[in-house]
């Protein structure tokens, strides 16, 4: 999964900076250990079981046919969601560094918004298309994909937000993630018994999680100096 490779680098990036830092004498650099690695990686592991609580309980709430469907769907939320994972691990260095964090912070977030935006655009576009392209399984979906574009587009701008709490030692935002994923396990449970409905609650979690996490790590990175 793209969480998975994405949280292993962001962990080894944390690392290196603050080794770099540490060789540099850079002011405000912590050194980094275990327990930090540790915190780091359940920052991902809250994004992991996000990314696949809906999928996960498919075949508790749905019957094994639509079930099939949802999973075929879900092909577009992990491409959604993969294709922007670069960003993050492109910018971290400069989200761990106090004197570029809040414009990297800034830039992550509108780029994975941006790049949200033409994905689910583009699907929602080409969605009439998926029968003739990759078969008639594709049918009873191809009206939602999009929305399961956008549950990958939510969930990538959220990577980006907790990478960025990551970086800046802010794993605590996690802490919006793990609420997200209760909530969207209990209404999955109570009310999902479509594939519709599945598929928007899982939008409505992702979506929740994001703009929280979002918001909190562009106030956090607000503060810090530009240079």
């Amino acid at each position: 999964m793209a969480a998975i490779g994405t949280g292993a680098v962001a962990a080894g990036a944390r690392v290196l900076v603050g080794r770099q830092g540490a060789i540099a004498g850079t002011e405000g650099t912590v050194p980094v250990g275990v327990a930090a690695v540790l915190r780091a990686s359940q920052v991902q592991l809250a994004l992991i079981a996000l990314s696949s609580a809906d999928l996960l309980l498919t075949r508790v709430v749905l019957d094994e046919s639509q079930a099939g469907q949802y999973a075929l769907g879900a092909v577009a939320t992990k491409a959604a969601f993969w294709l922007p994972a670069a960003v993050g691990v492109v910018l971290y260095p400069r989200m761990a560094s106090p004197t570029h964090s809040a414009r990297a912070v800034r830039s992550a977030l509108g780029v994975l918004v941006g790049l949200g935006a033409v994905t689910v655009a583009g699907v929602a576009l080409v969605a009439p298309l998926a029968p003739l392209l990759v078969g008639q399984a594709y049918a009873p979906v191809q009206g939602l994909l999009w929305l399961f574009a956008l549950d990958g587009a939510c969930l990538a701008v959220l990577q980006g937000a907790l990478l960025s709490a990551i970086a800046r030692e802010r794993t605590r935002l996690a802490l919006a993630a793990w609420a997200a994923l209760a909530v969207e396990v209990v209404l999955i449970l109570a009310f999902a018994s479509t594939i519709e409905q599945l598929i928007s609650i899982a939008v409505g979690t992702a979506a929740l999680a994001a703009a929280v996490v979002s918001v909190a790590a562009l106030r956090g990175a607000a503060g810090a100096p530009e240079s």
